[in-house]
């Protein structure tokens, strides 16, 4: 049983669990699914407009969101290594500021820095601040200050890759792939983070359009994305702030109907 069937017509009545193709717009957004409710939609209790969840490649997720995690954490670790040798090498106590200093800096060696430190500053400066990572960039990340069982750390993280595609998060929906497409390796919906959208905008059919449909999620995986998103708002706990509020109002509540 095919997840998707493909949308010829693009004057076919909206549904929910429609896919929309942004053709404008990057790996990181190109894709959507409709979440307003069908008798919504028919009733135009949504006034026009439509709610759906981002929906990324595969591929894009892996790279931008799971390895850049585990990257983070190796340029965390690489960090600690650089203080505990400047500070020993230098005599000094690093302060937050100092070592963001240090890391724009670029004449290192006049420091009096040895040589190894050197070097693990300049690999540690590589890997700051890029929006998509790769396999590479961990391999390289890990081998700045280990030397041994490089390839054994690989075969894990390919491990945990695959383990996390096959097991994701509760607010992440996994769609194997999508009807007329390039890349068919998999499809990440993010079902936390809810956009919306003119229905009239996904509707005309012209030669200037930006945004239209390429298929449909079928049941039963539709009713799985939904439940998913249903938990994962019915979870979403409220800003500590509202909870002093509420203590302190029913206190005010308390003492005003005492009086």
């Amino acid at each position: 049983m095919n997840e998707c069937e493909p949308i010829i017509n693009n004057t076919e009545p909206l549904r929910q669990g429609d896919i929309i193709r942004f053709e404008k717009k990057g790996e990181d957004e190109q894709f959507g699914i409709i979440v307003t409710g069908d008798c919504d939609i028919a009733h135009n209790k949504c006034k026009g407009i439509i709610s759906y969840c981002n929906i990324t490649t595969a591929r894009w997720y892996i790279l931008a969101d799971f390895l850049k995690e585990h990257i983070y954490k190796e340029l965390d670790r690489i960090e600690n290594i650089i203080k505990k040798n400047v500070e020993k090498e230098l005599d000094i106590t690093f302060q937050s500021s100092t070592f963001d200093n240090l890391i724009s800096r670029e004449n290192l060696d006049l420091l009096g820095l040895t040589e190894d430190t050197i070097h693990i500053i300049n690999q540690y400066k590589l890997y700051l601040n890029k929006d998509l990572y790769s396999l590479e960039d961990y391999k390289h990340c890990i081998s700045i200050i280990e030397k041994k069982d490089i390839q054994k750390k690989m075969e894990t993280m390919n491990n945990k890759i695959q383990n996390h595609l096959n097991s994701l998060p509760g607010d992440k929906f996994l769609i194997t792939e999508l009807p007329n497409q390039d890349t068919n390796y998999g499809y990440i919906v993010y079902l936390r983070f809810i956009n919306t959208l003119k229905i009239e905008e996904i509707l005309q059919c012209n030669s200037h359009s930006q945004v239209y449909r390429i298929g449909r999620l079928n049941a039963p995986f539709l009713y799985h994305l939904t439940r998913k998103l249903a938990a994962v708002f019915s979870d979403i706990g409220l800003p500590e702030t509202y909870e002093n509020n509420r203590l302190v109002v029913s206190q005010l509540v308390l003492e005003g109907i005492n009086k």
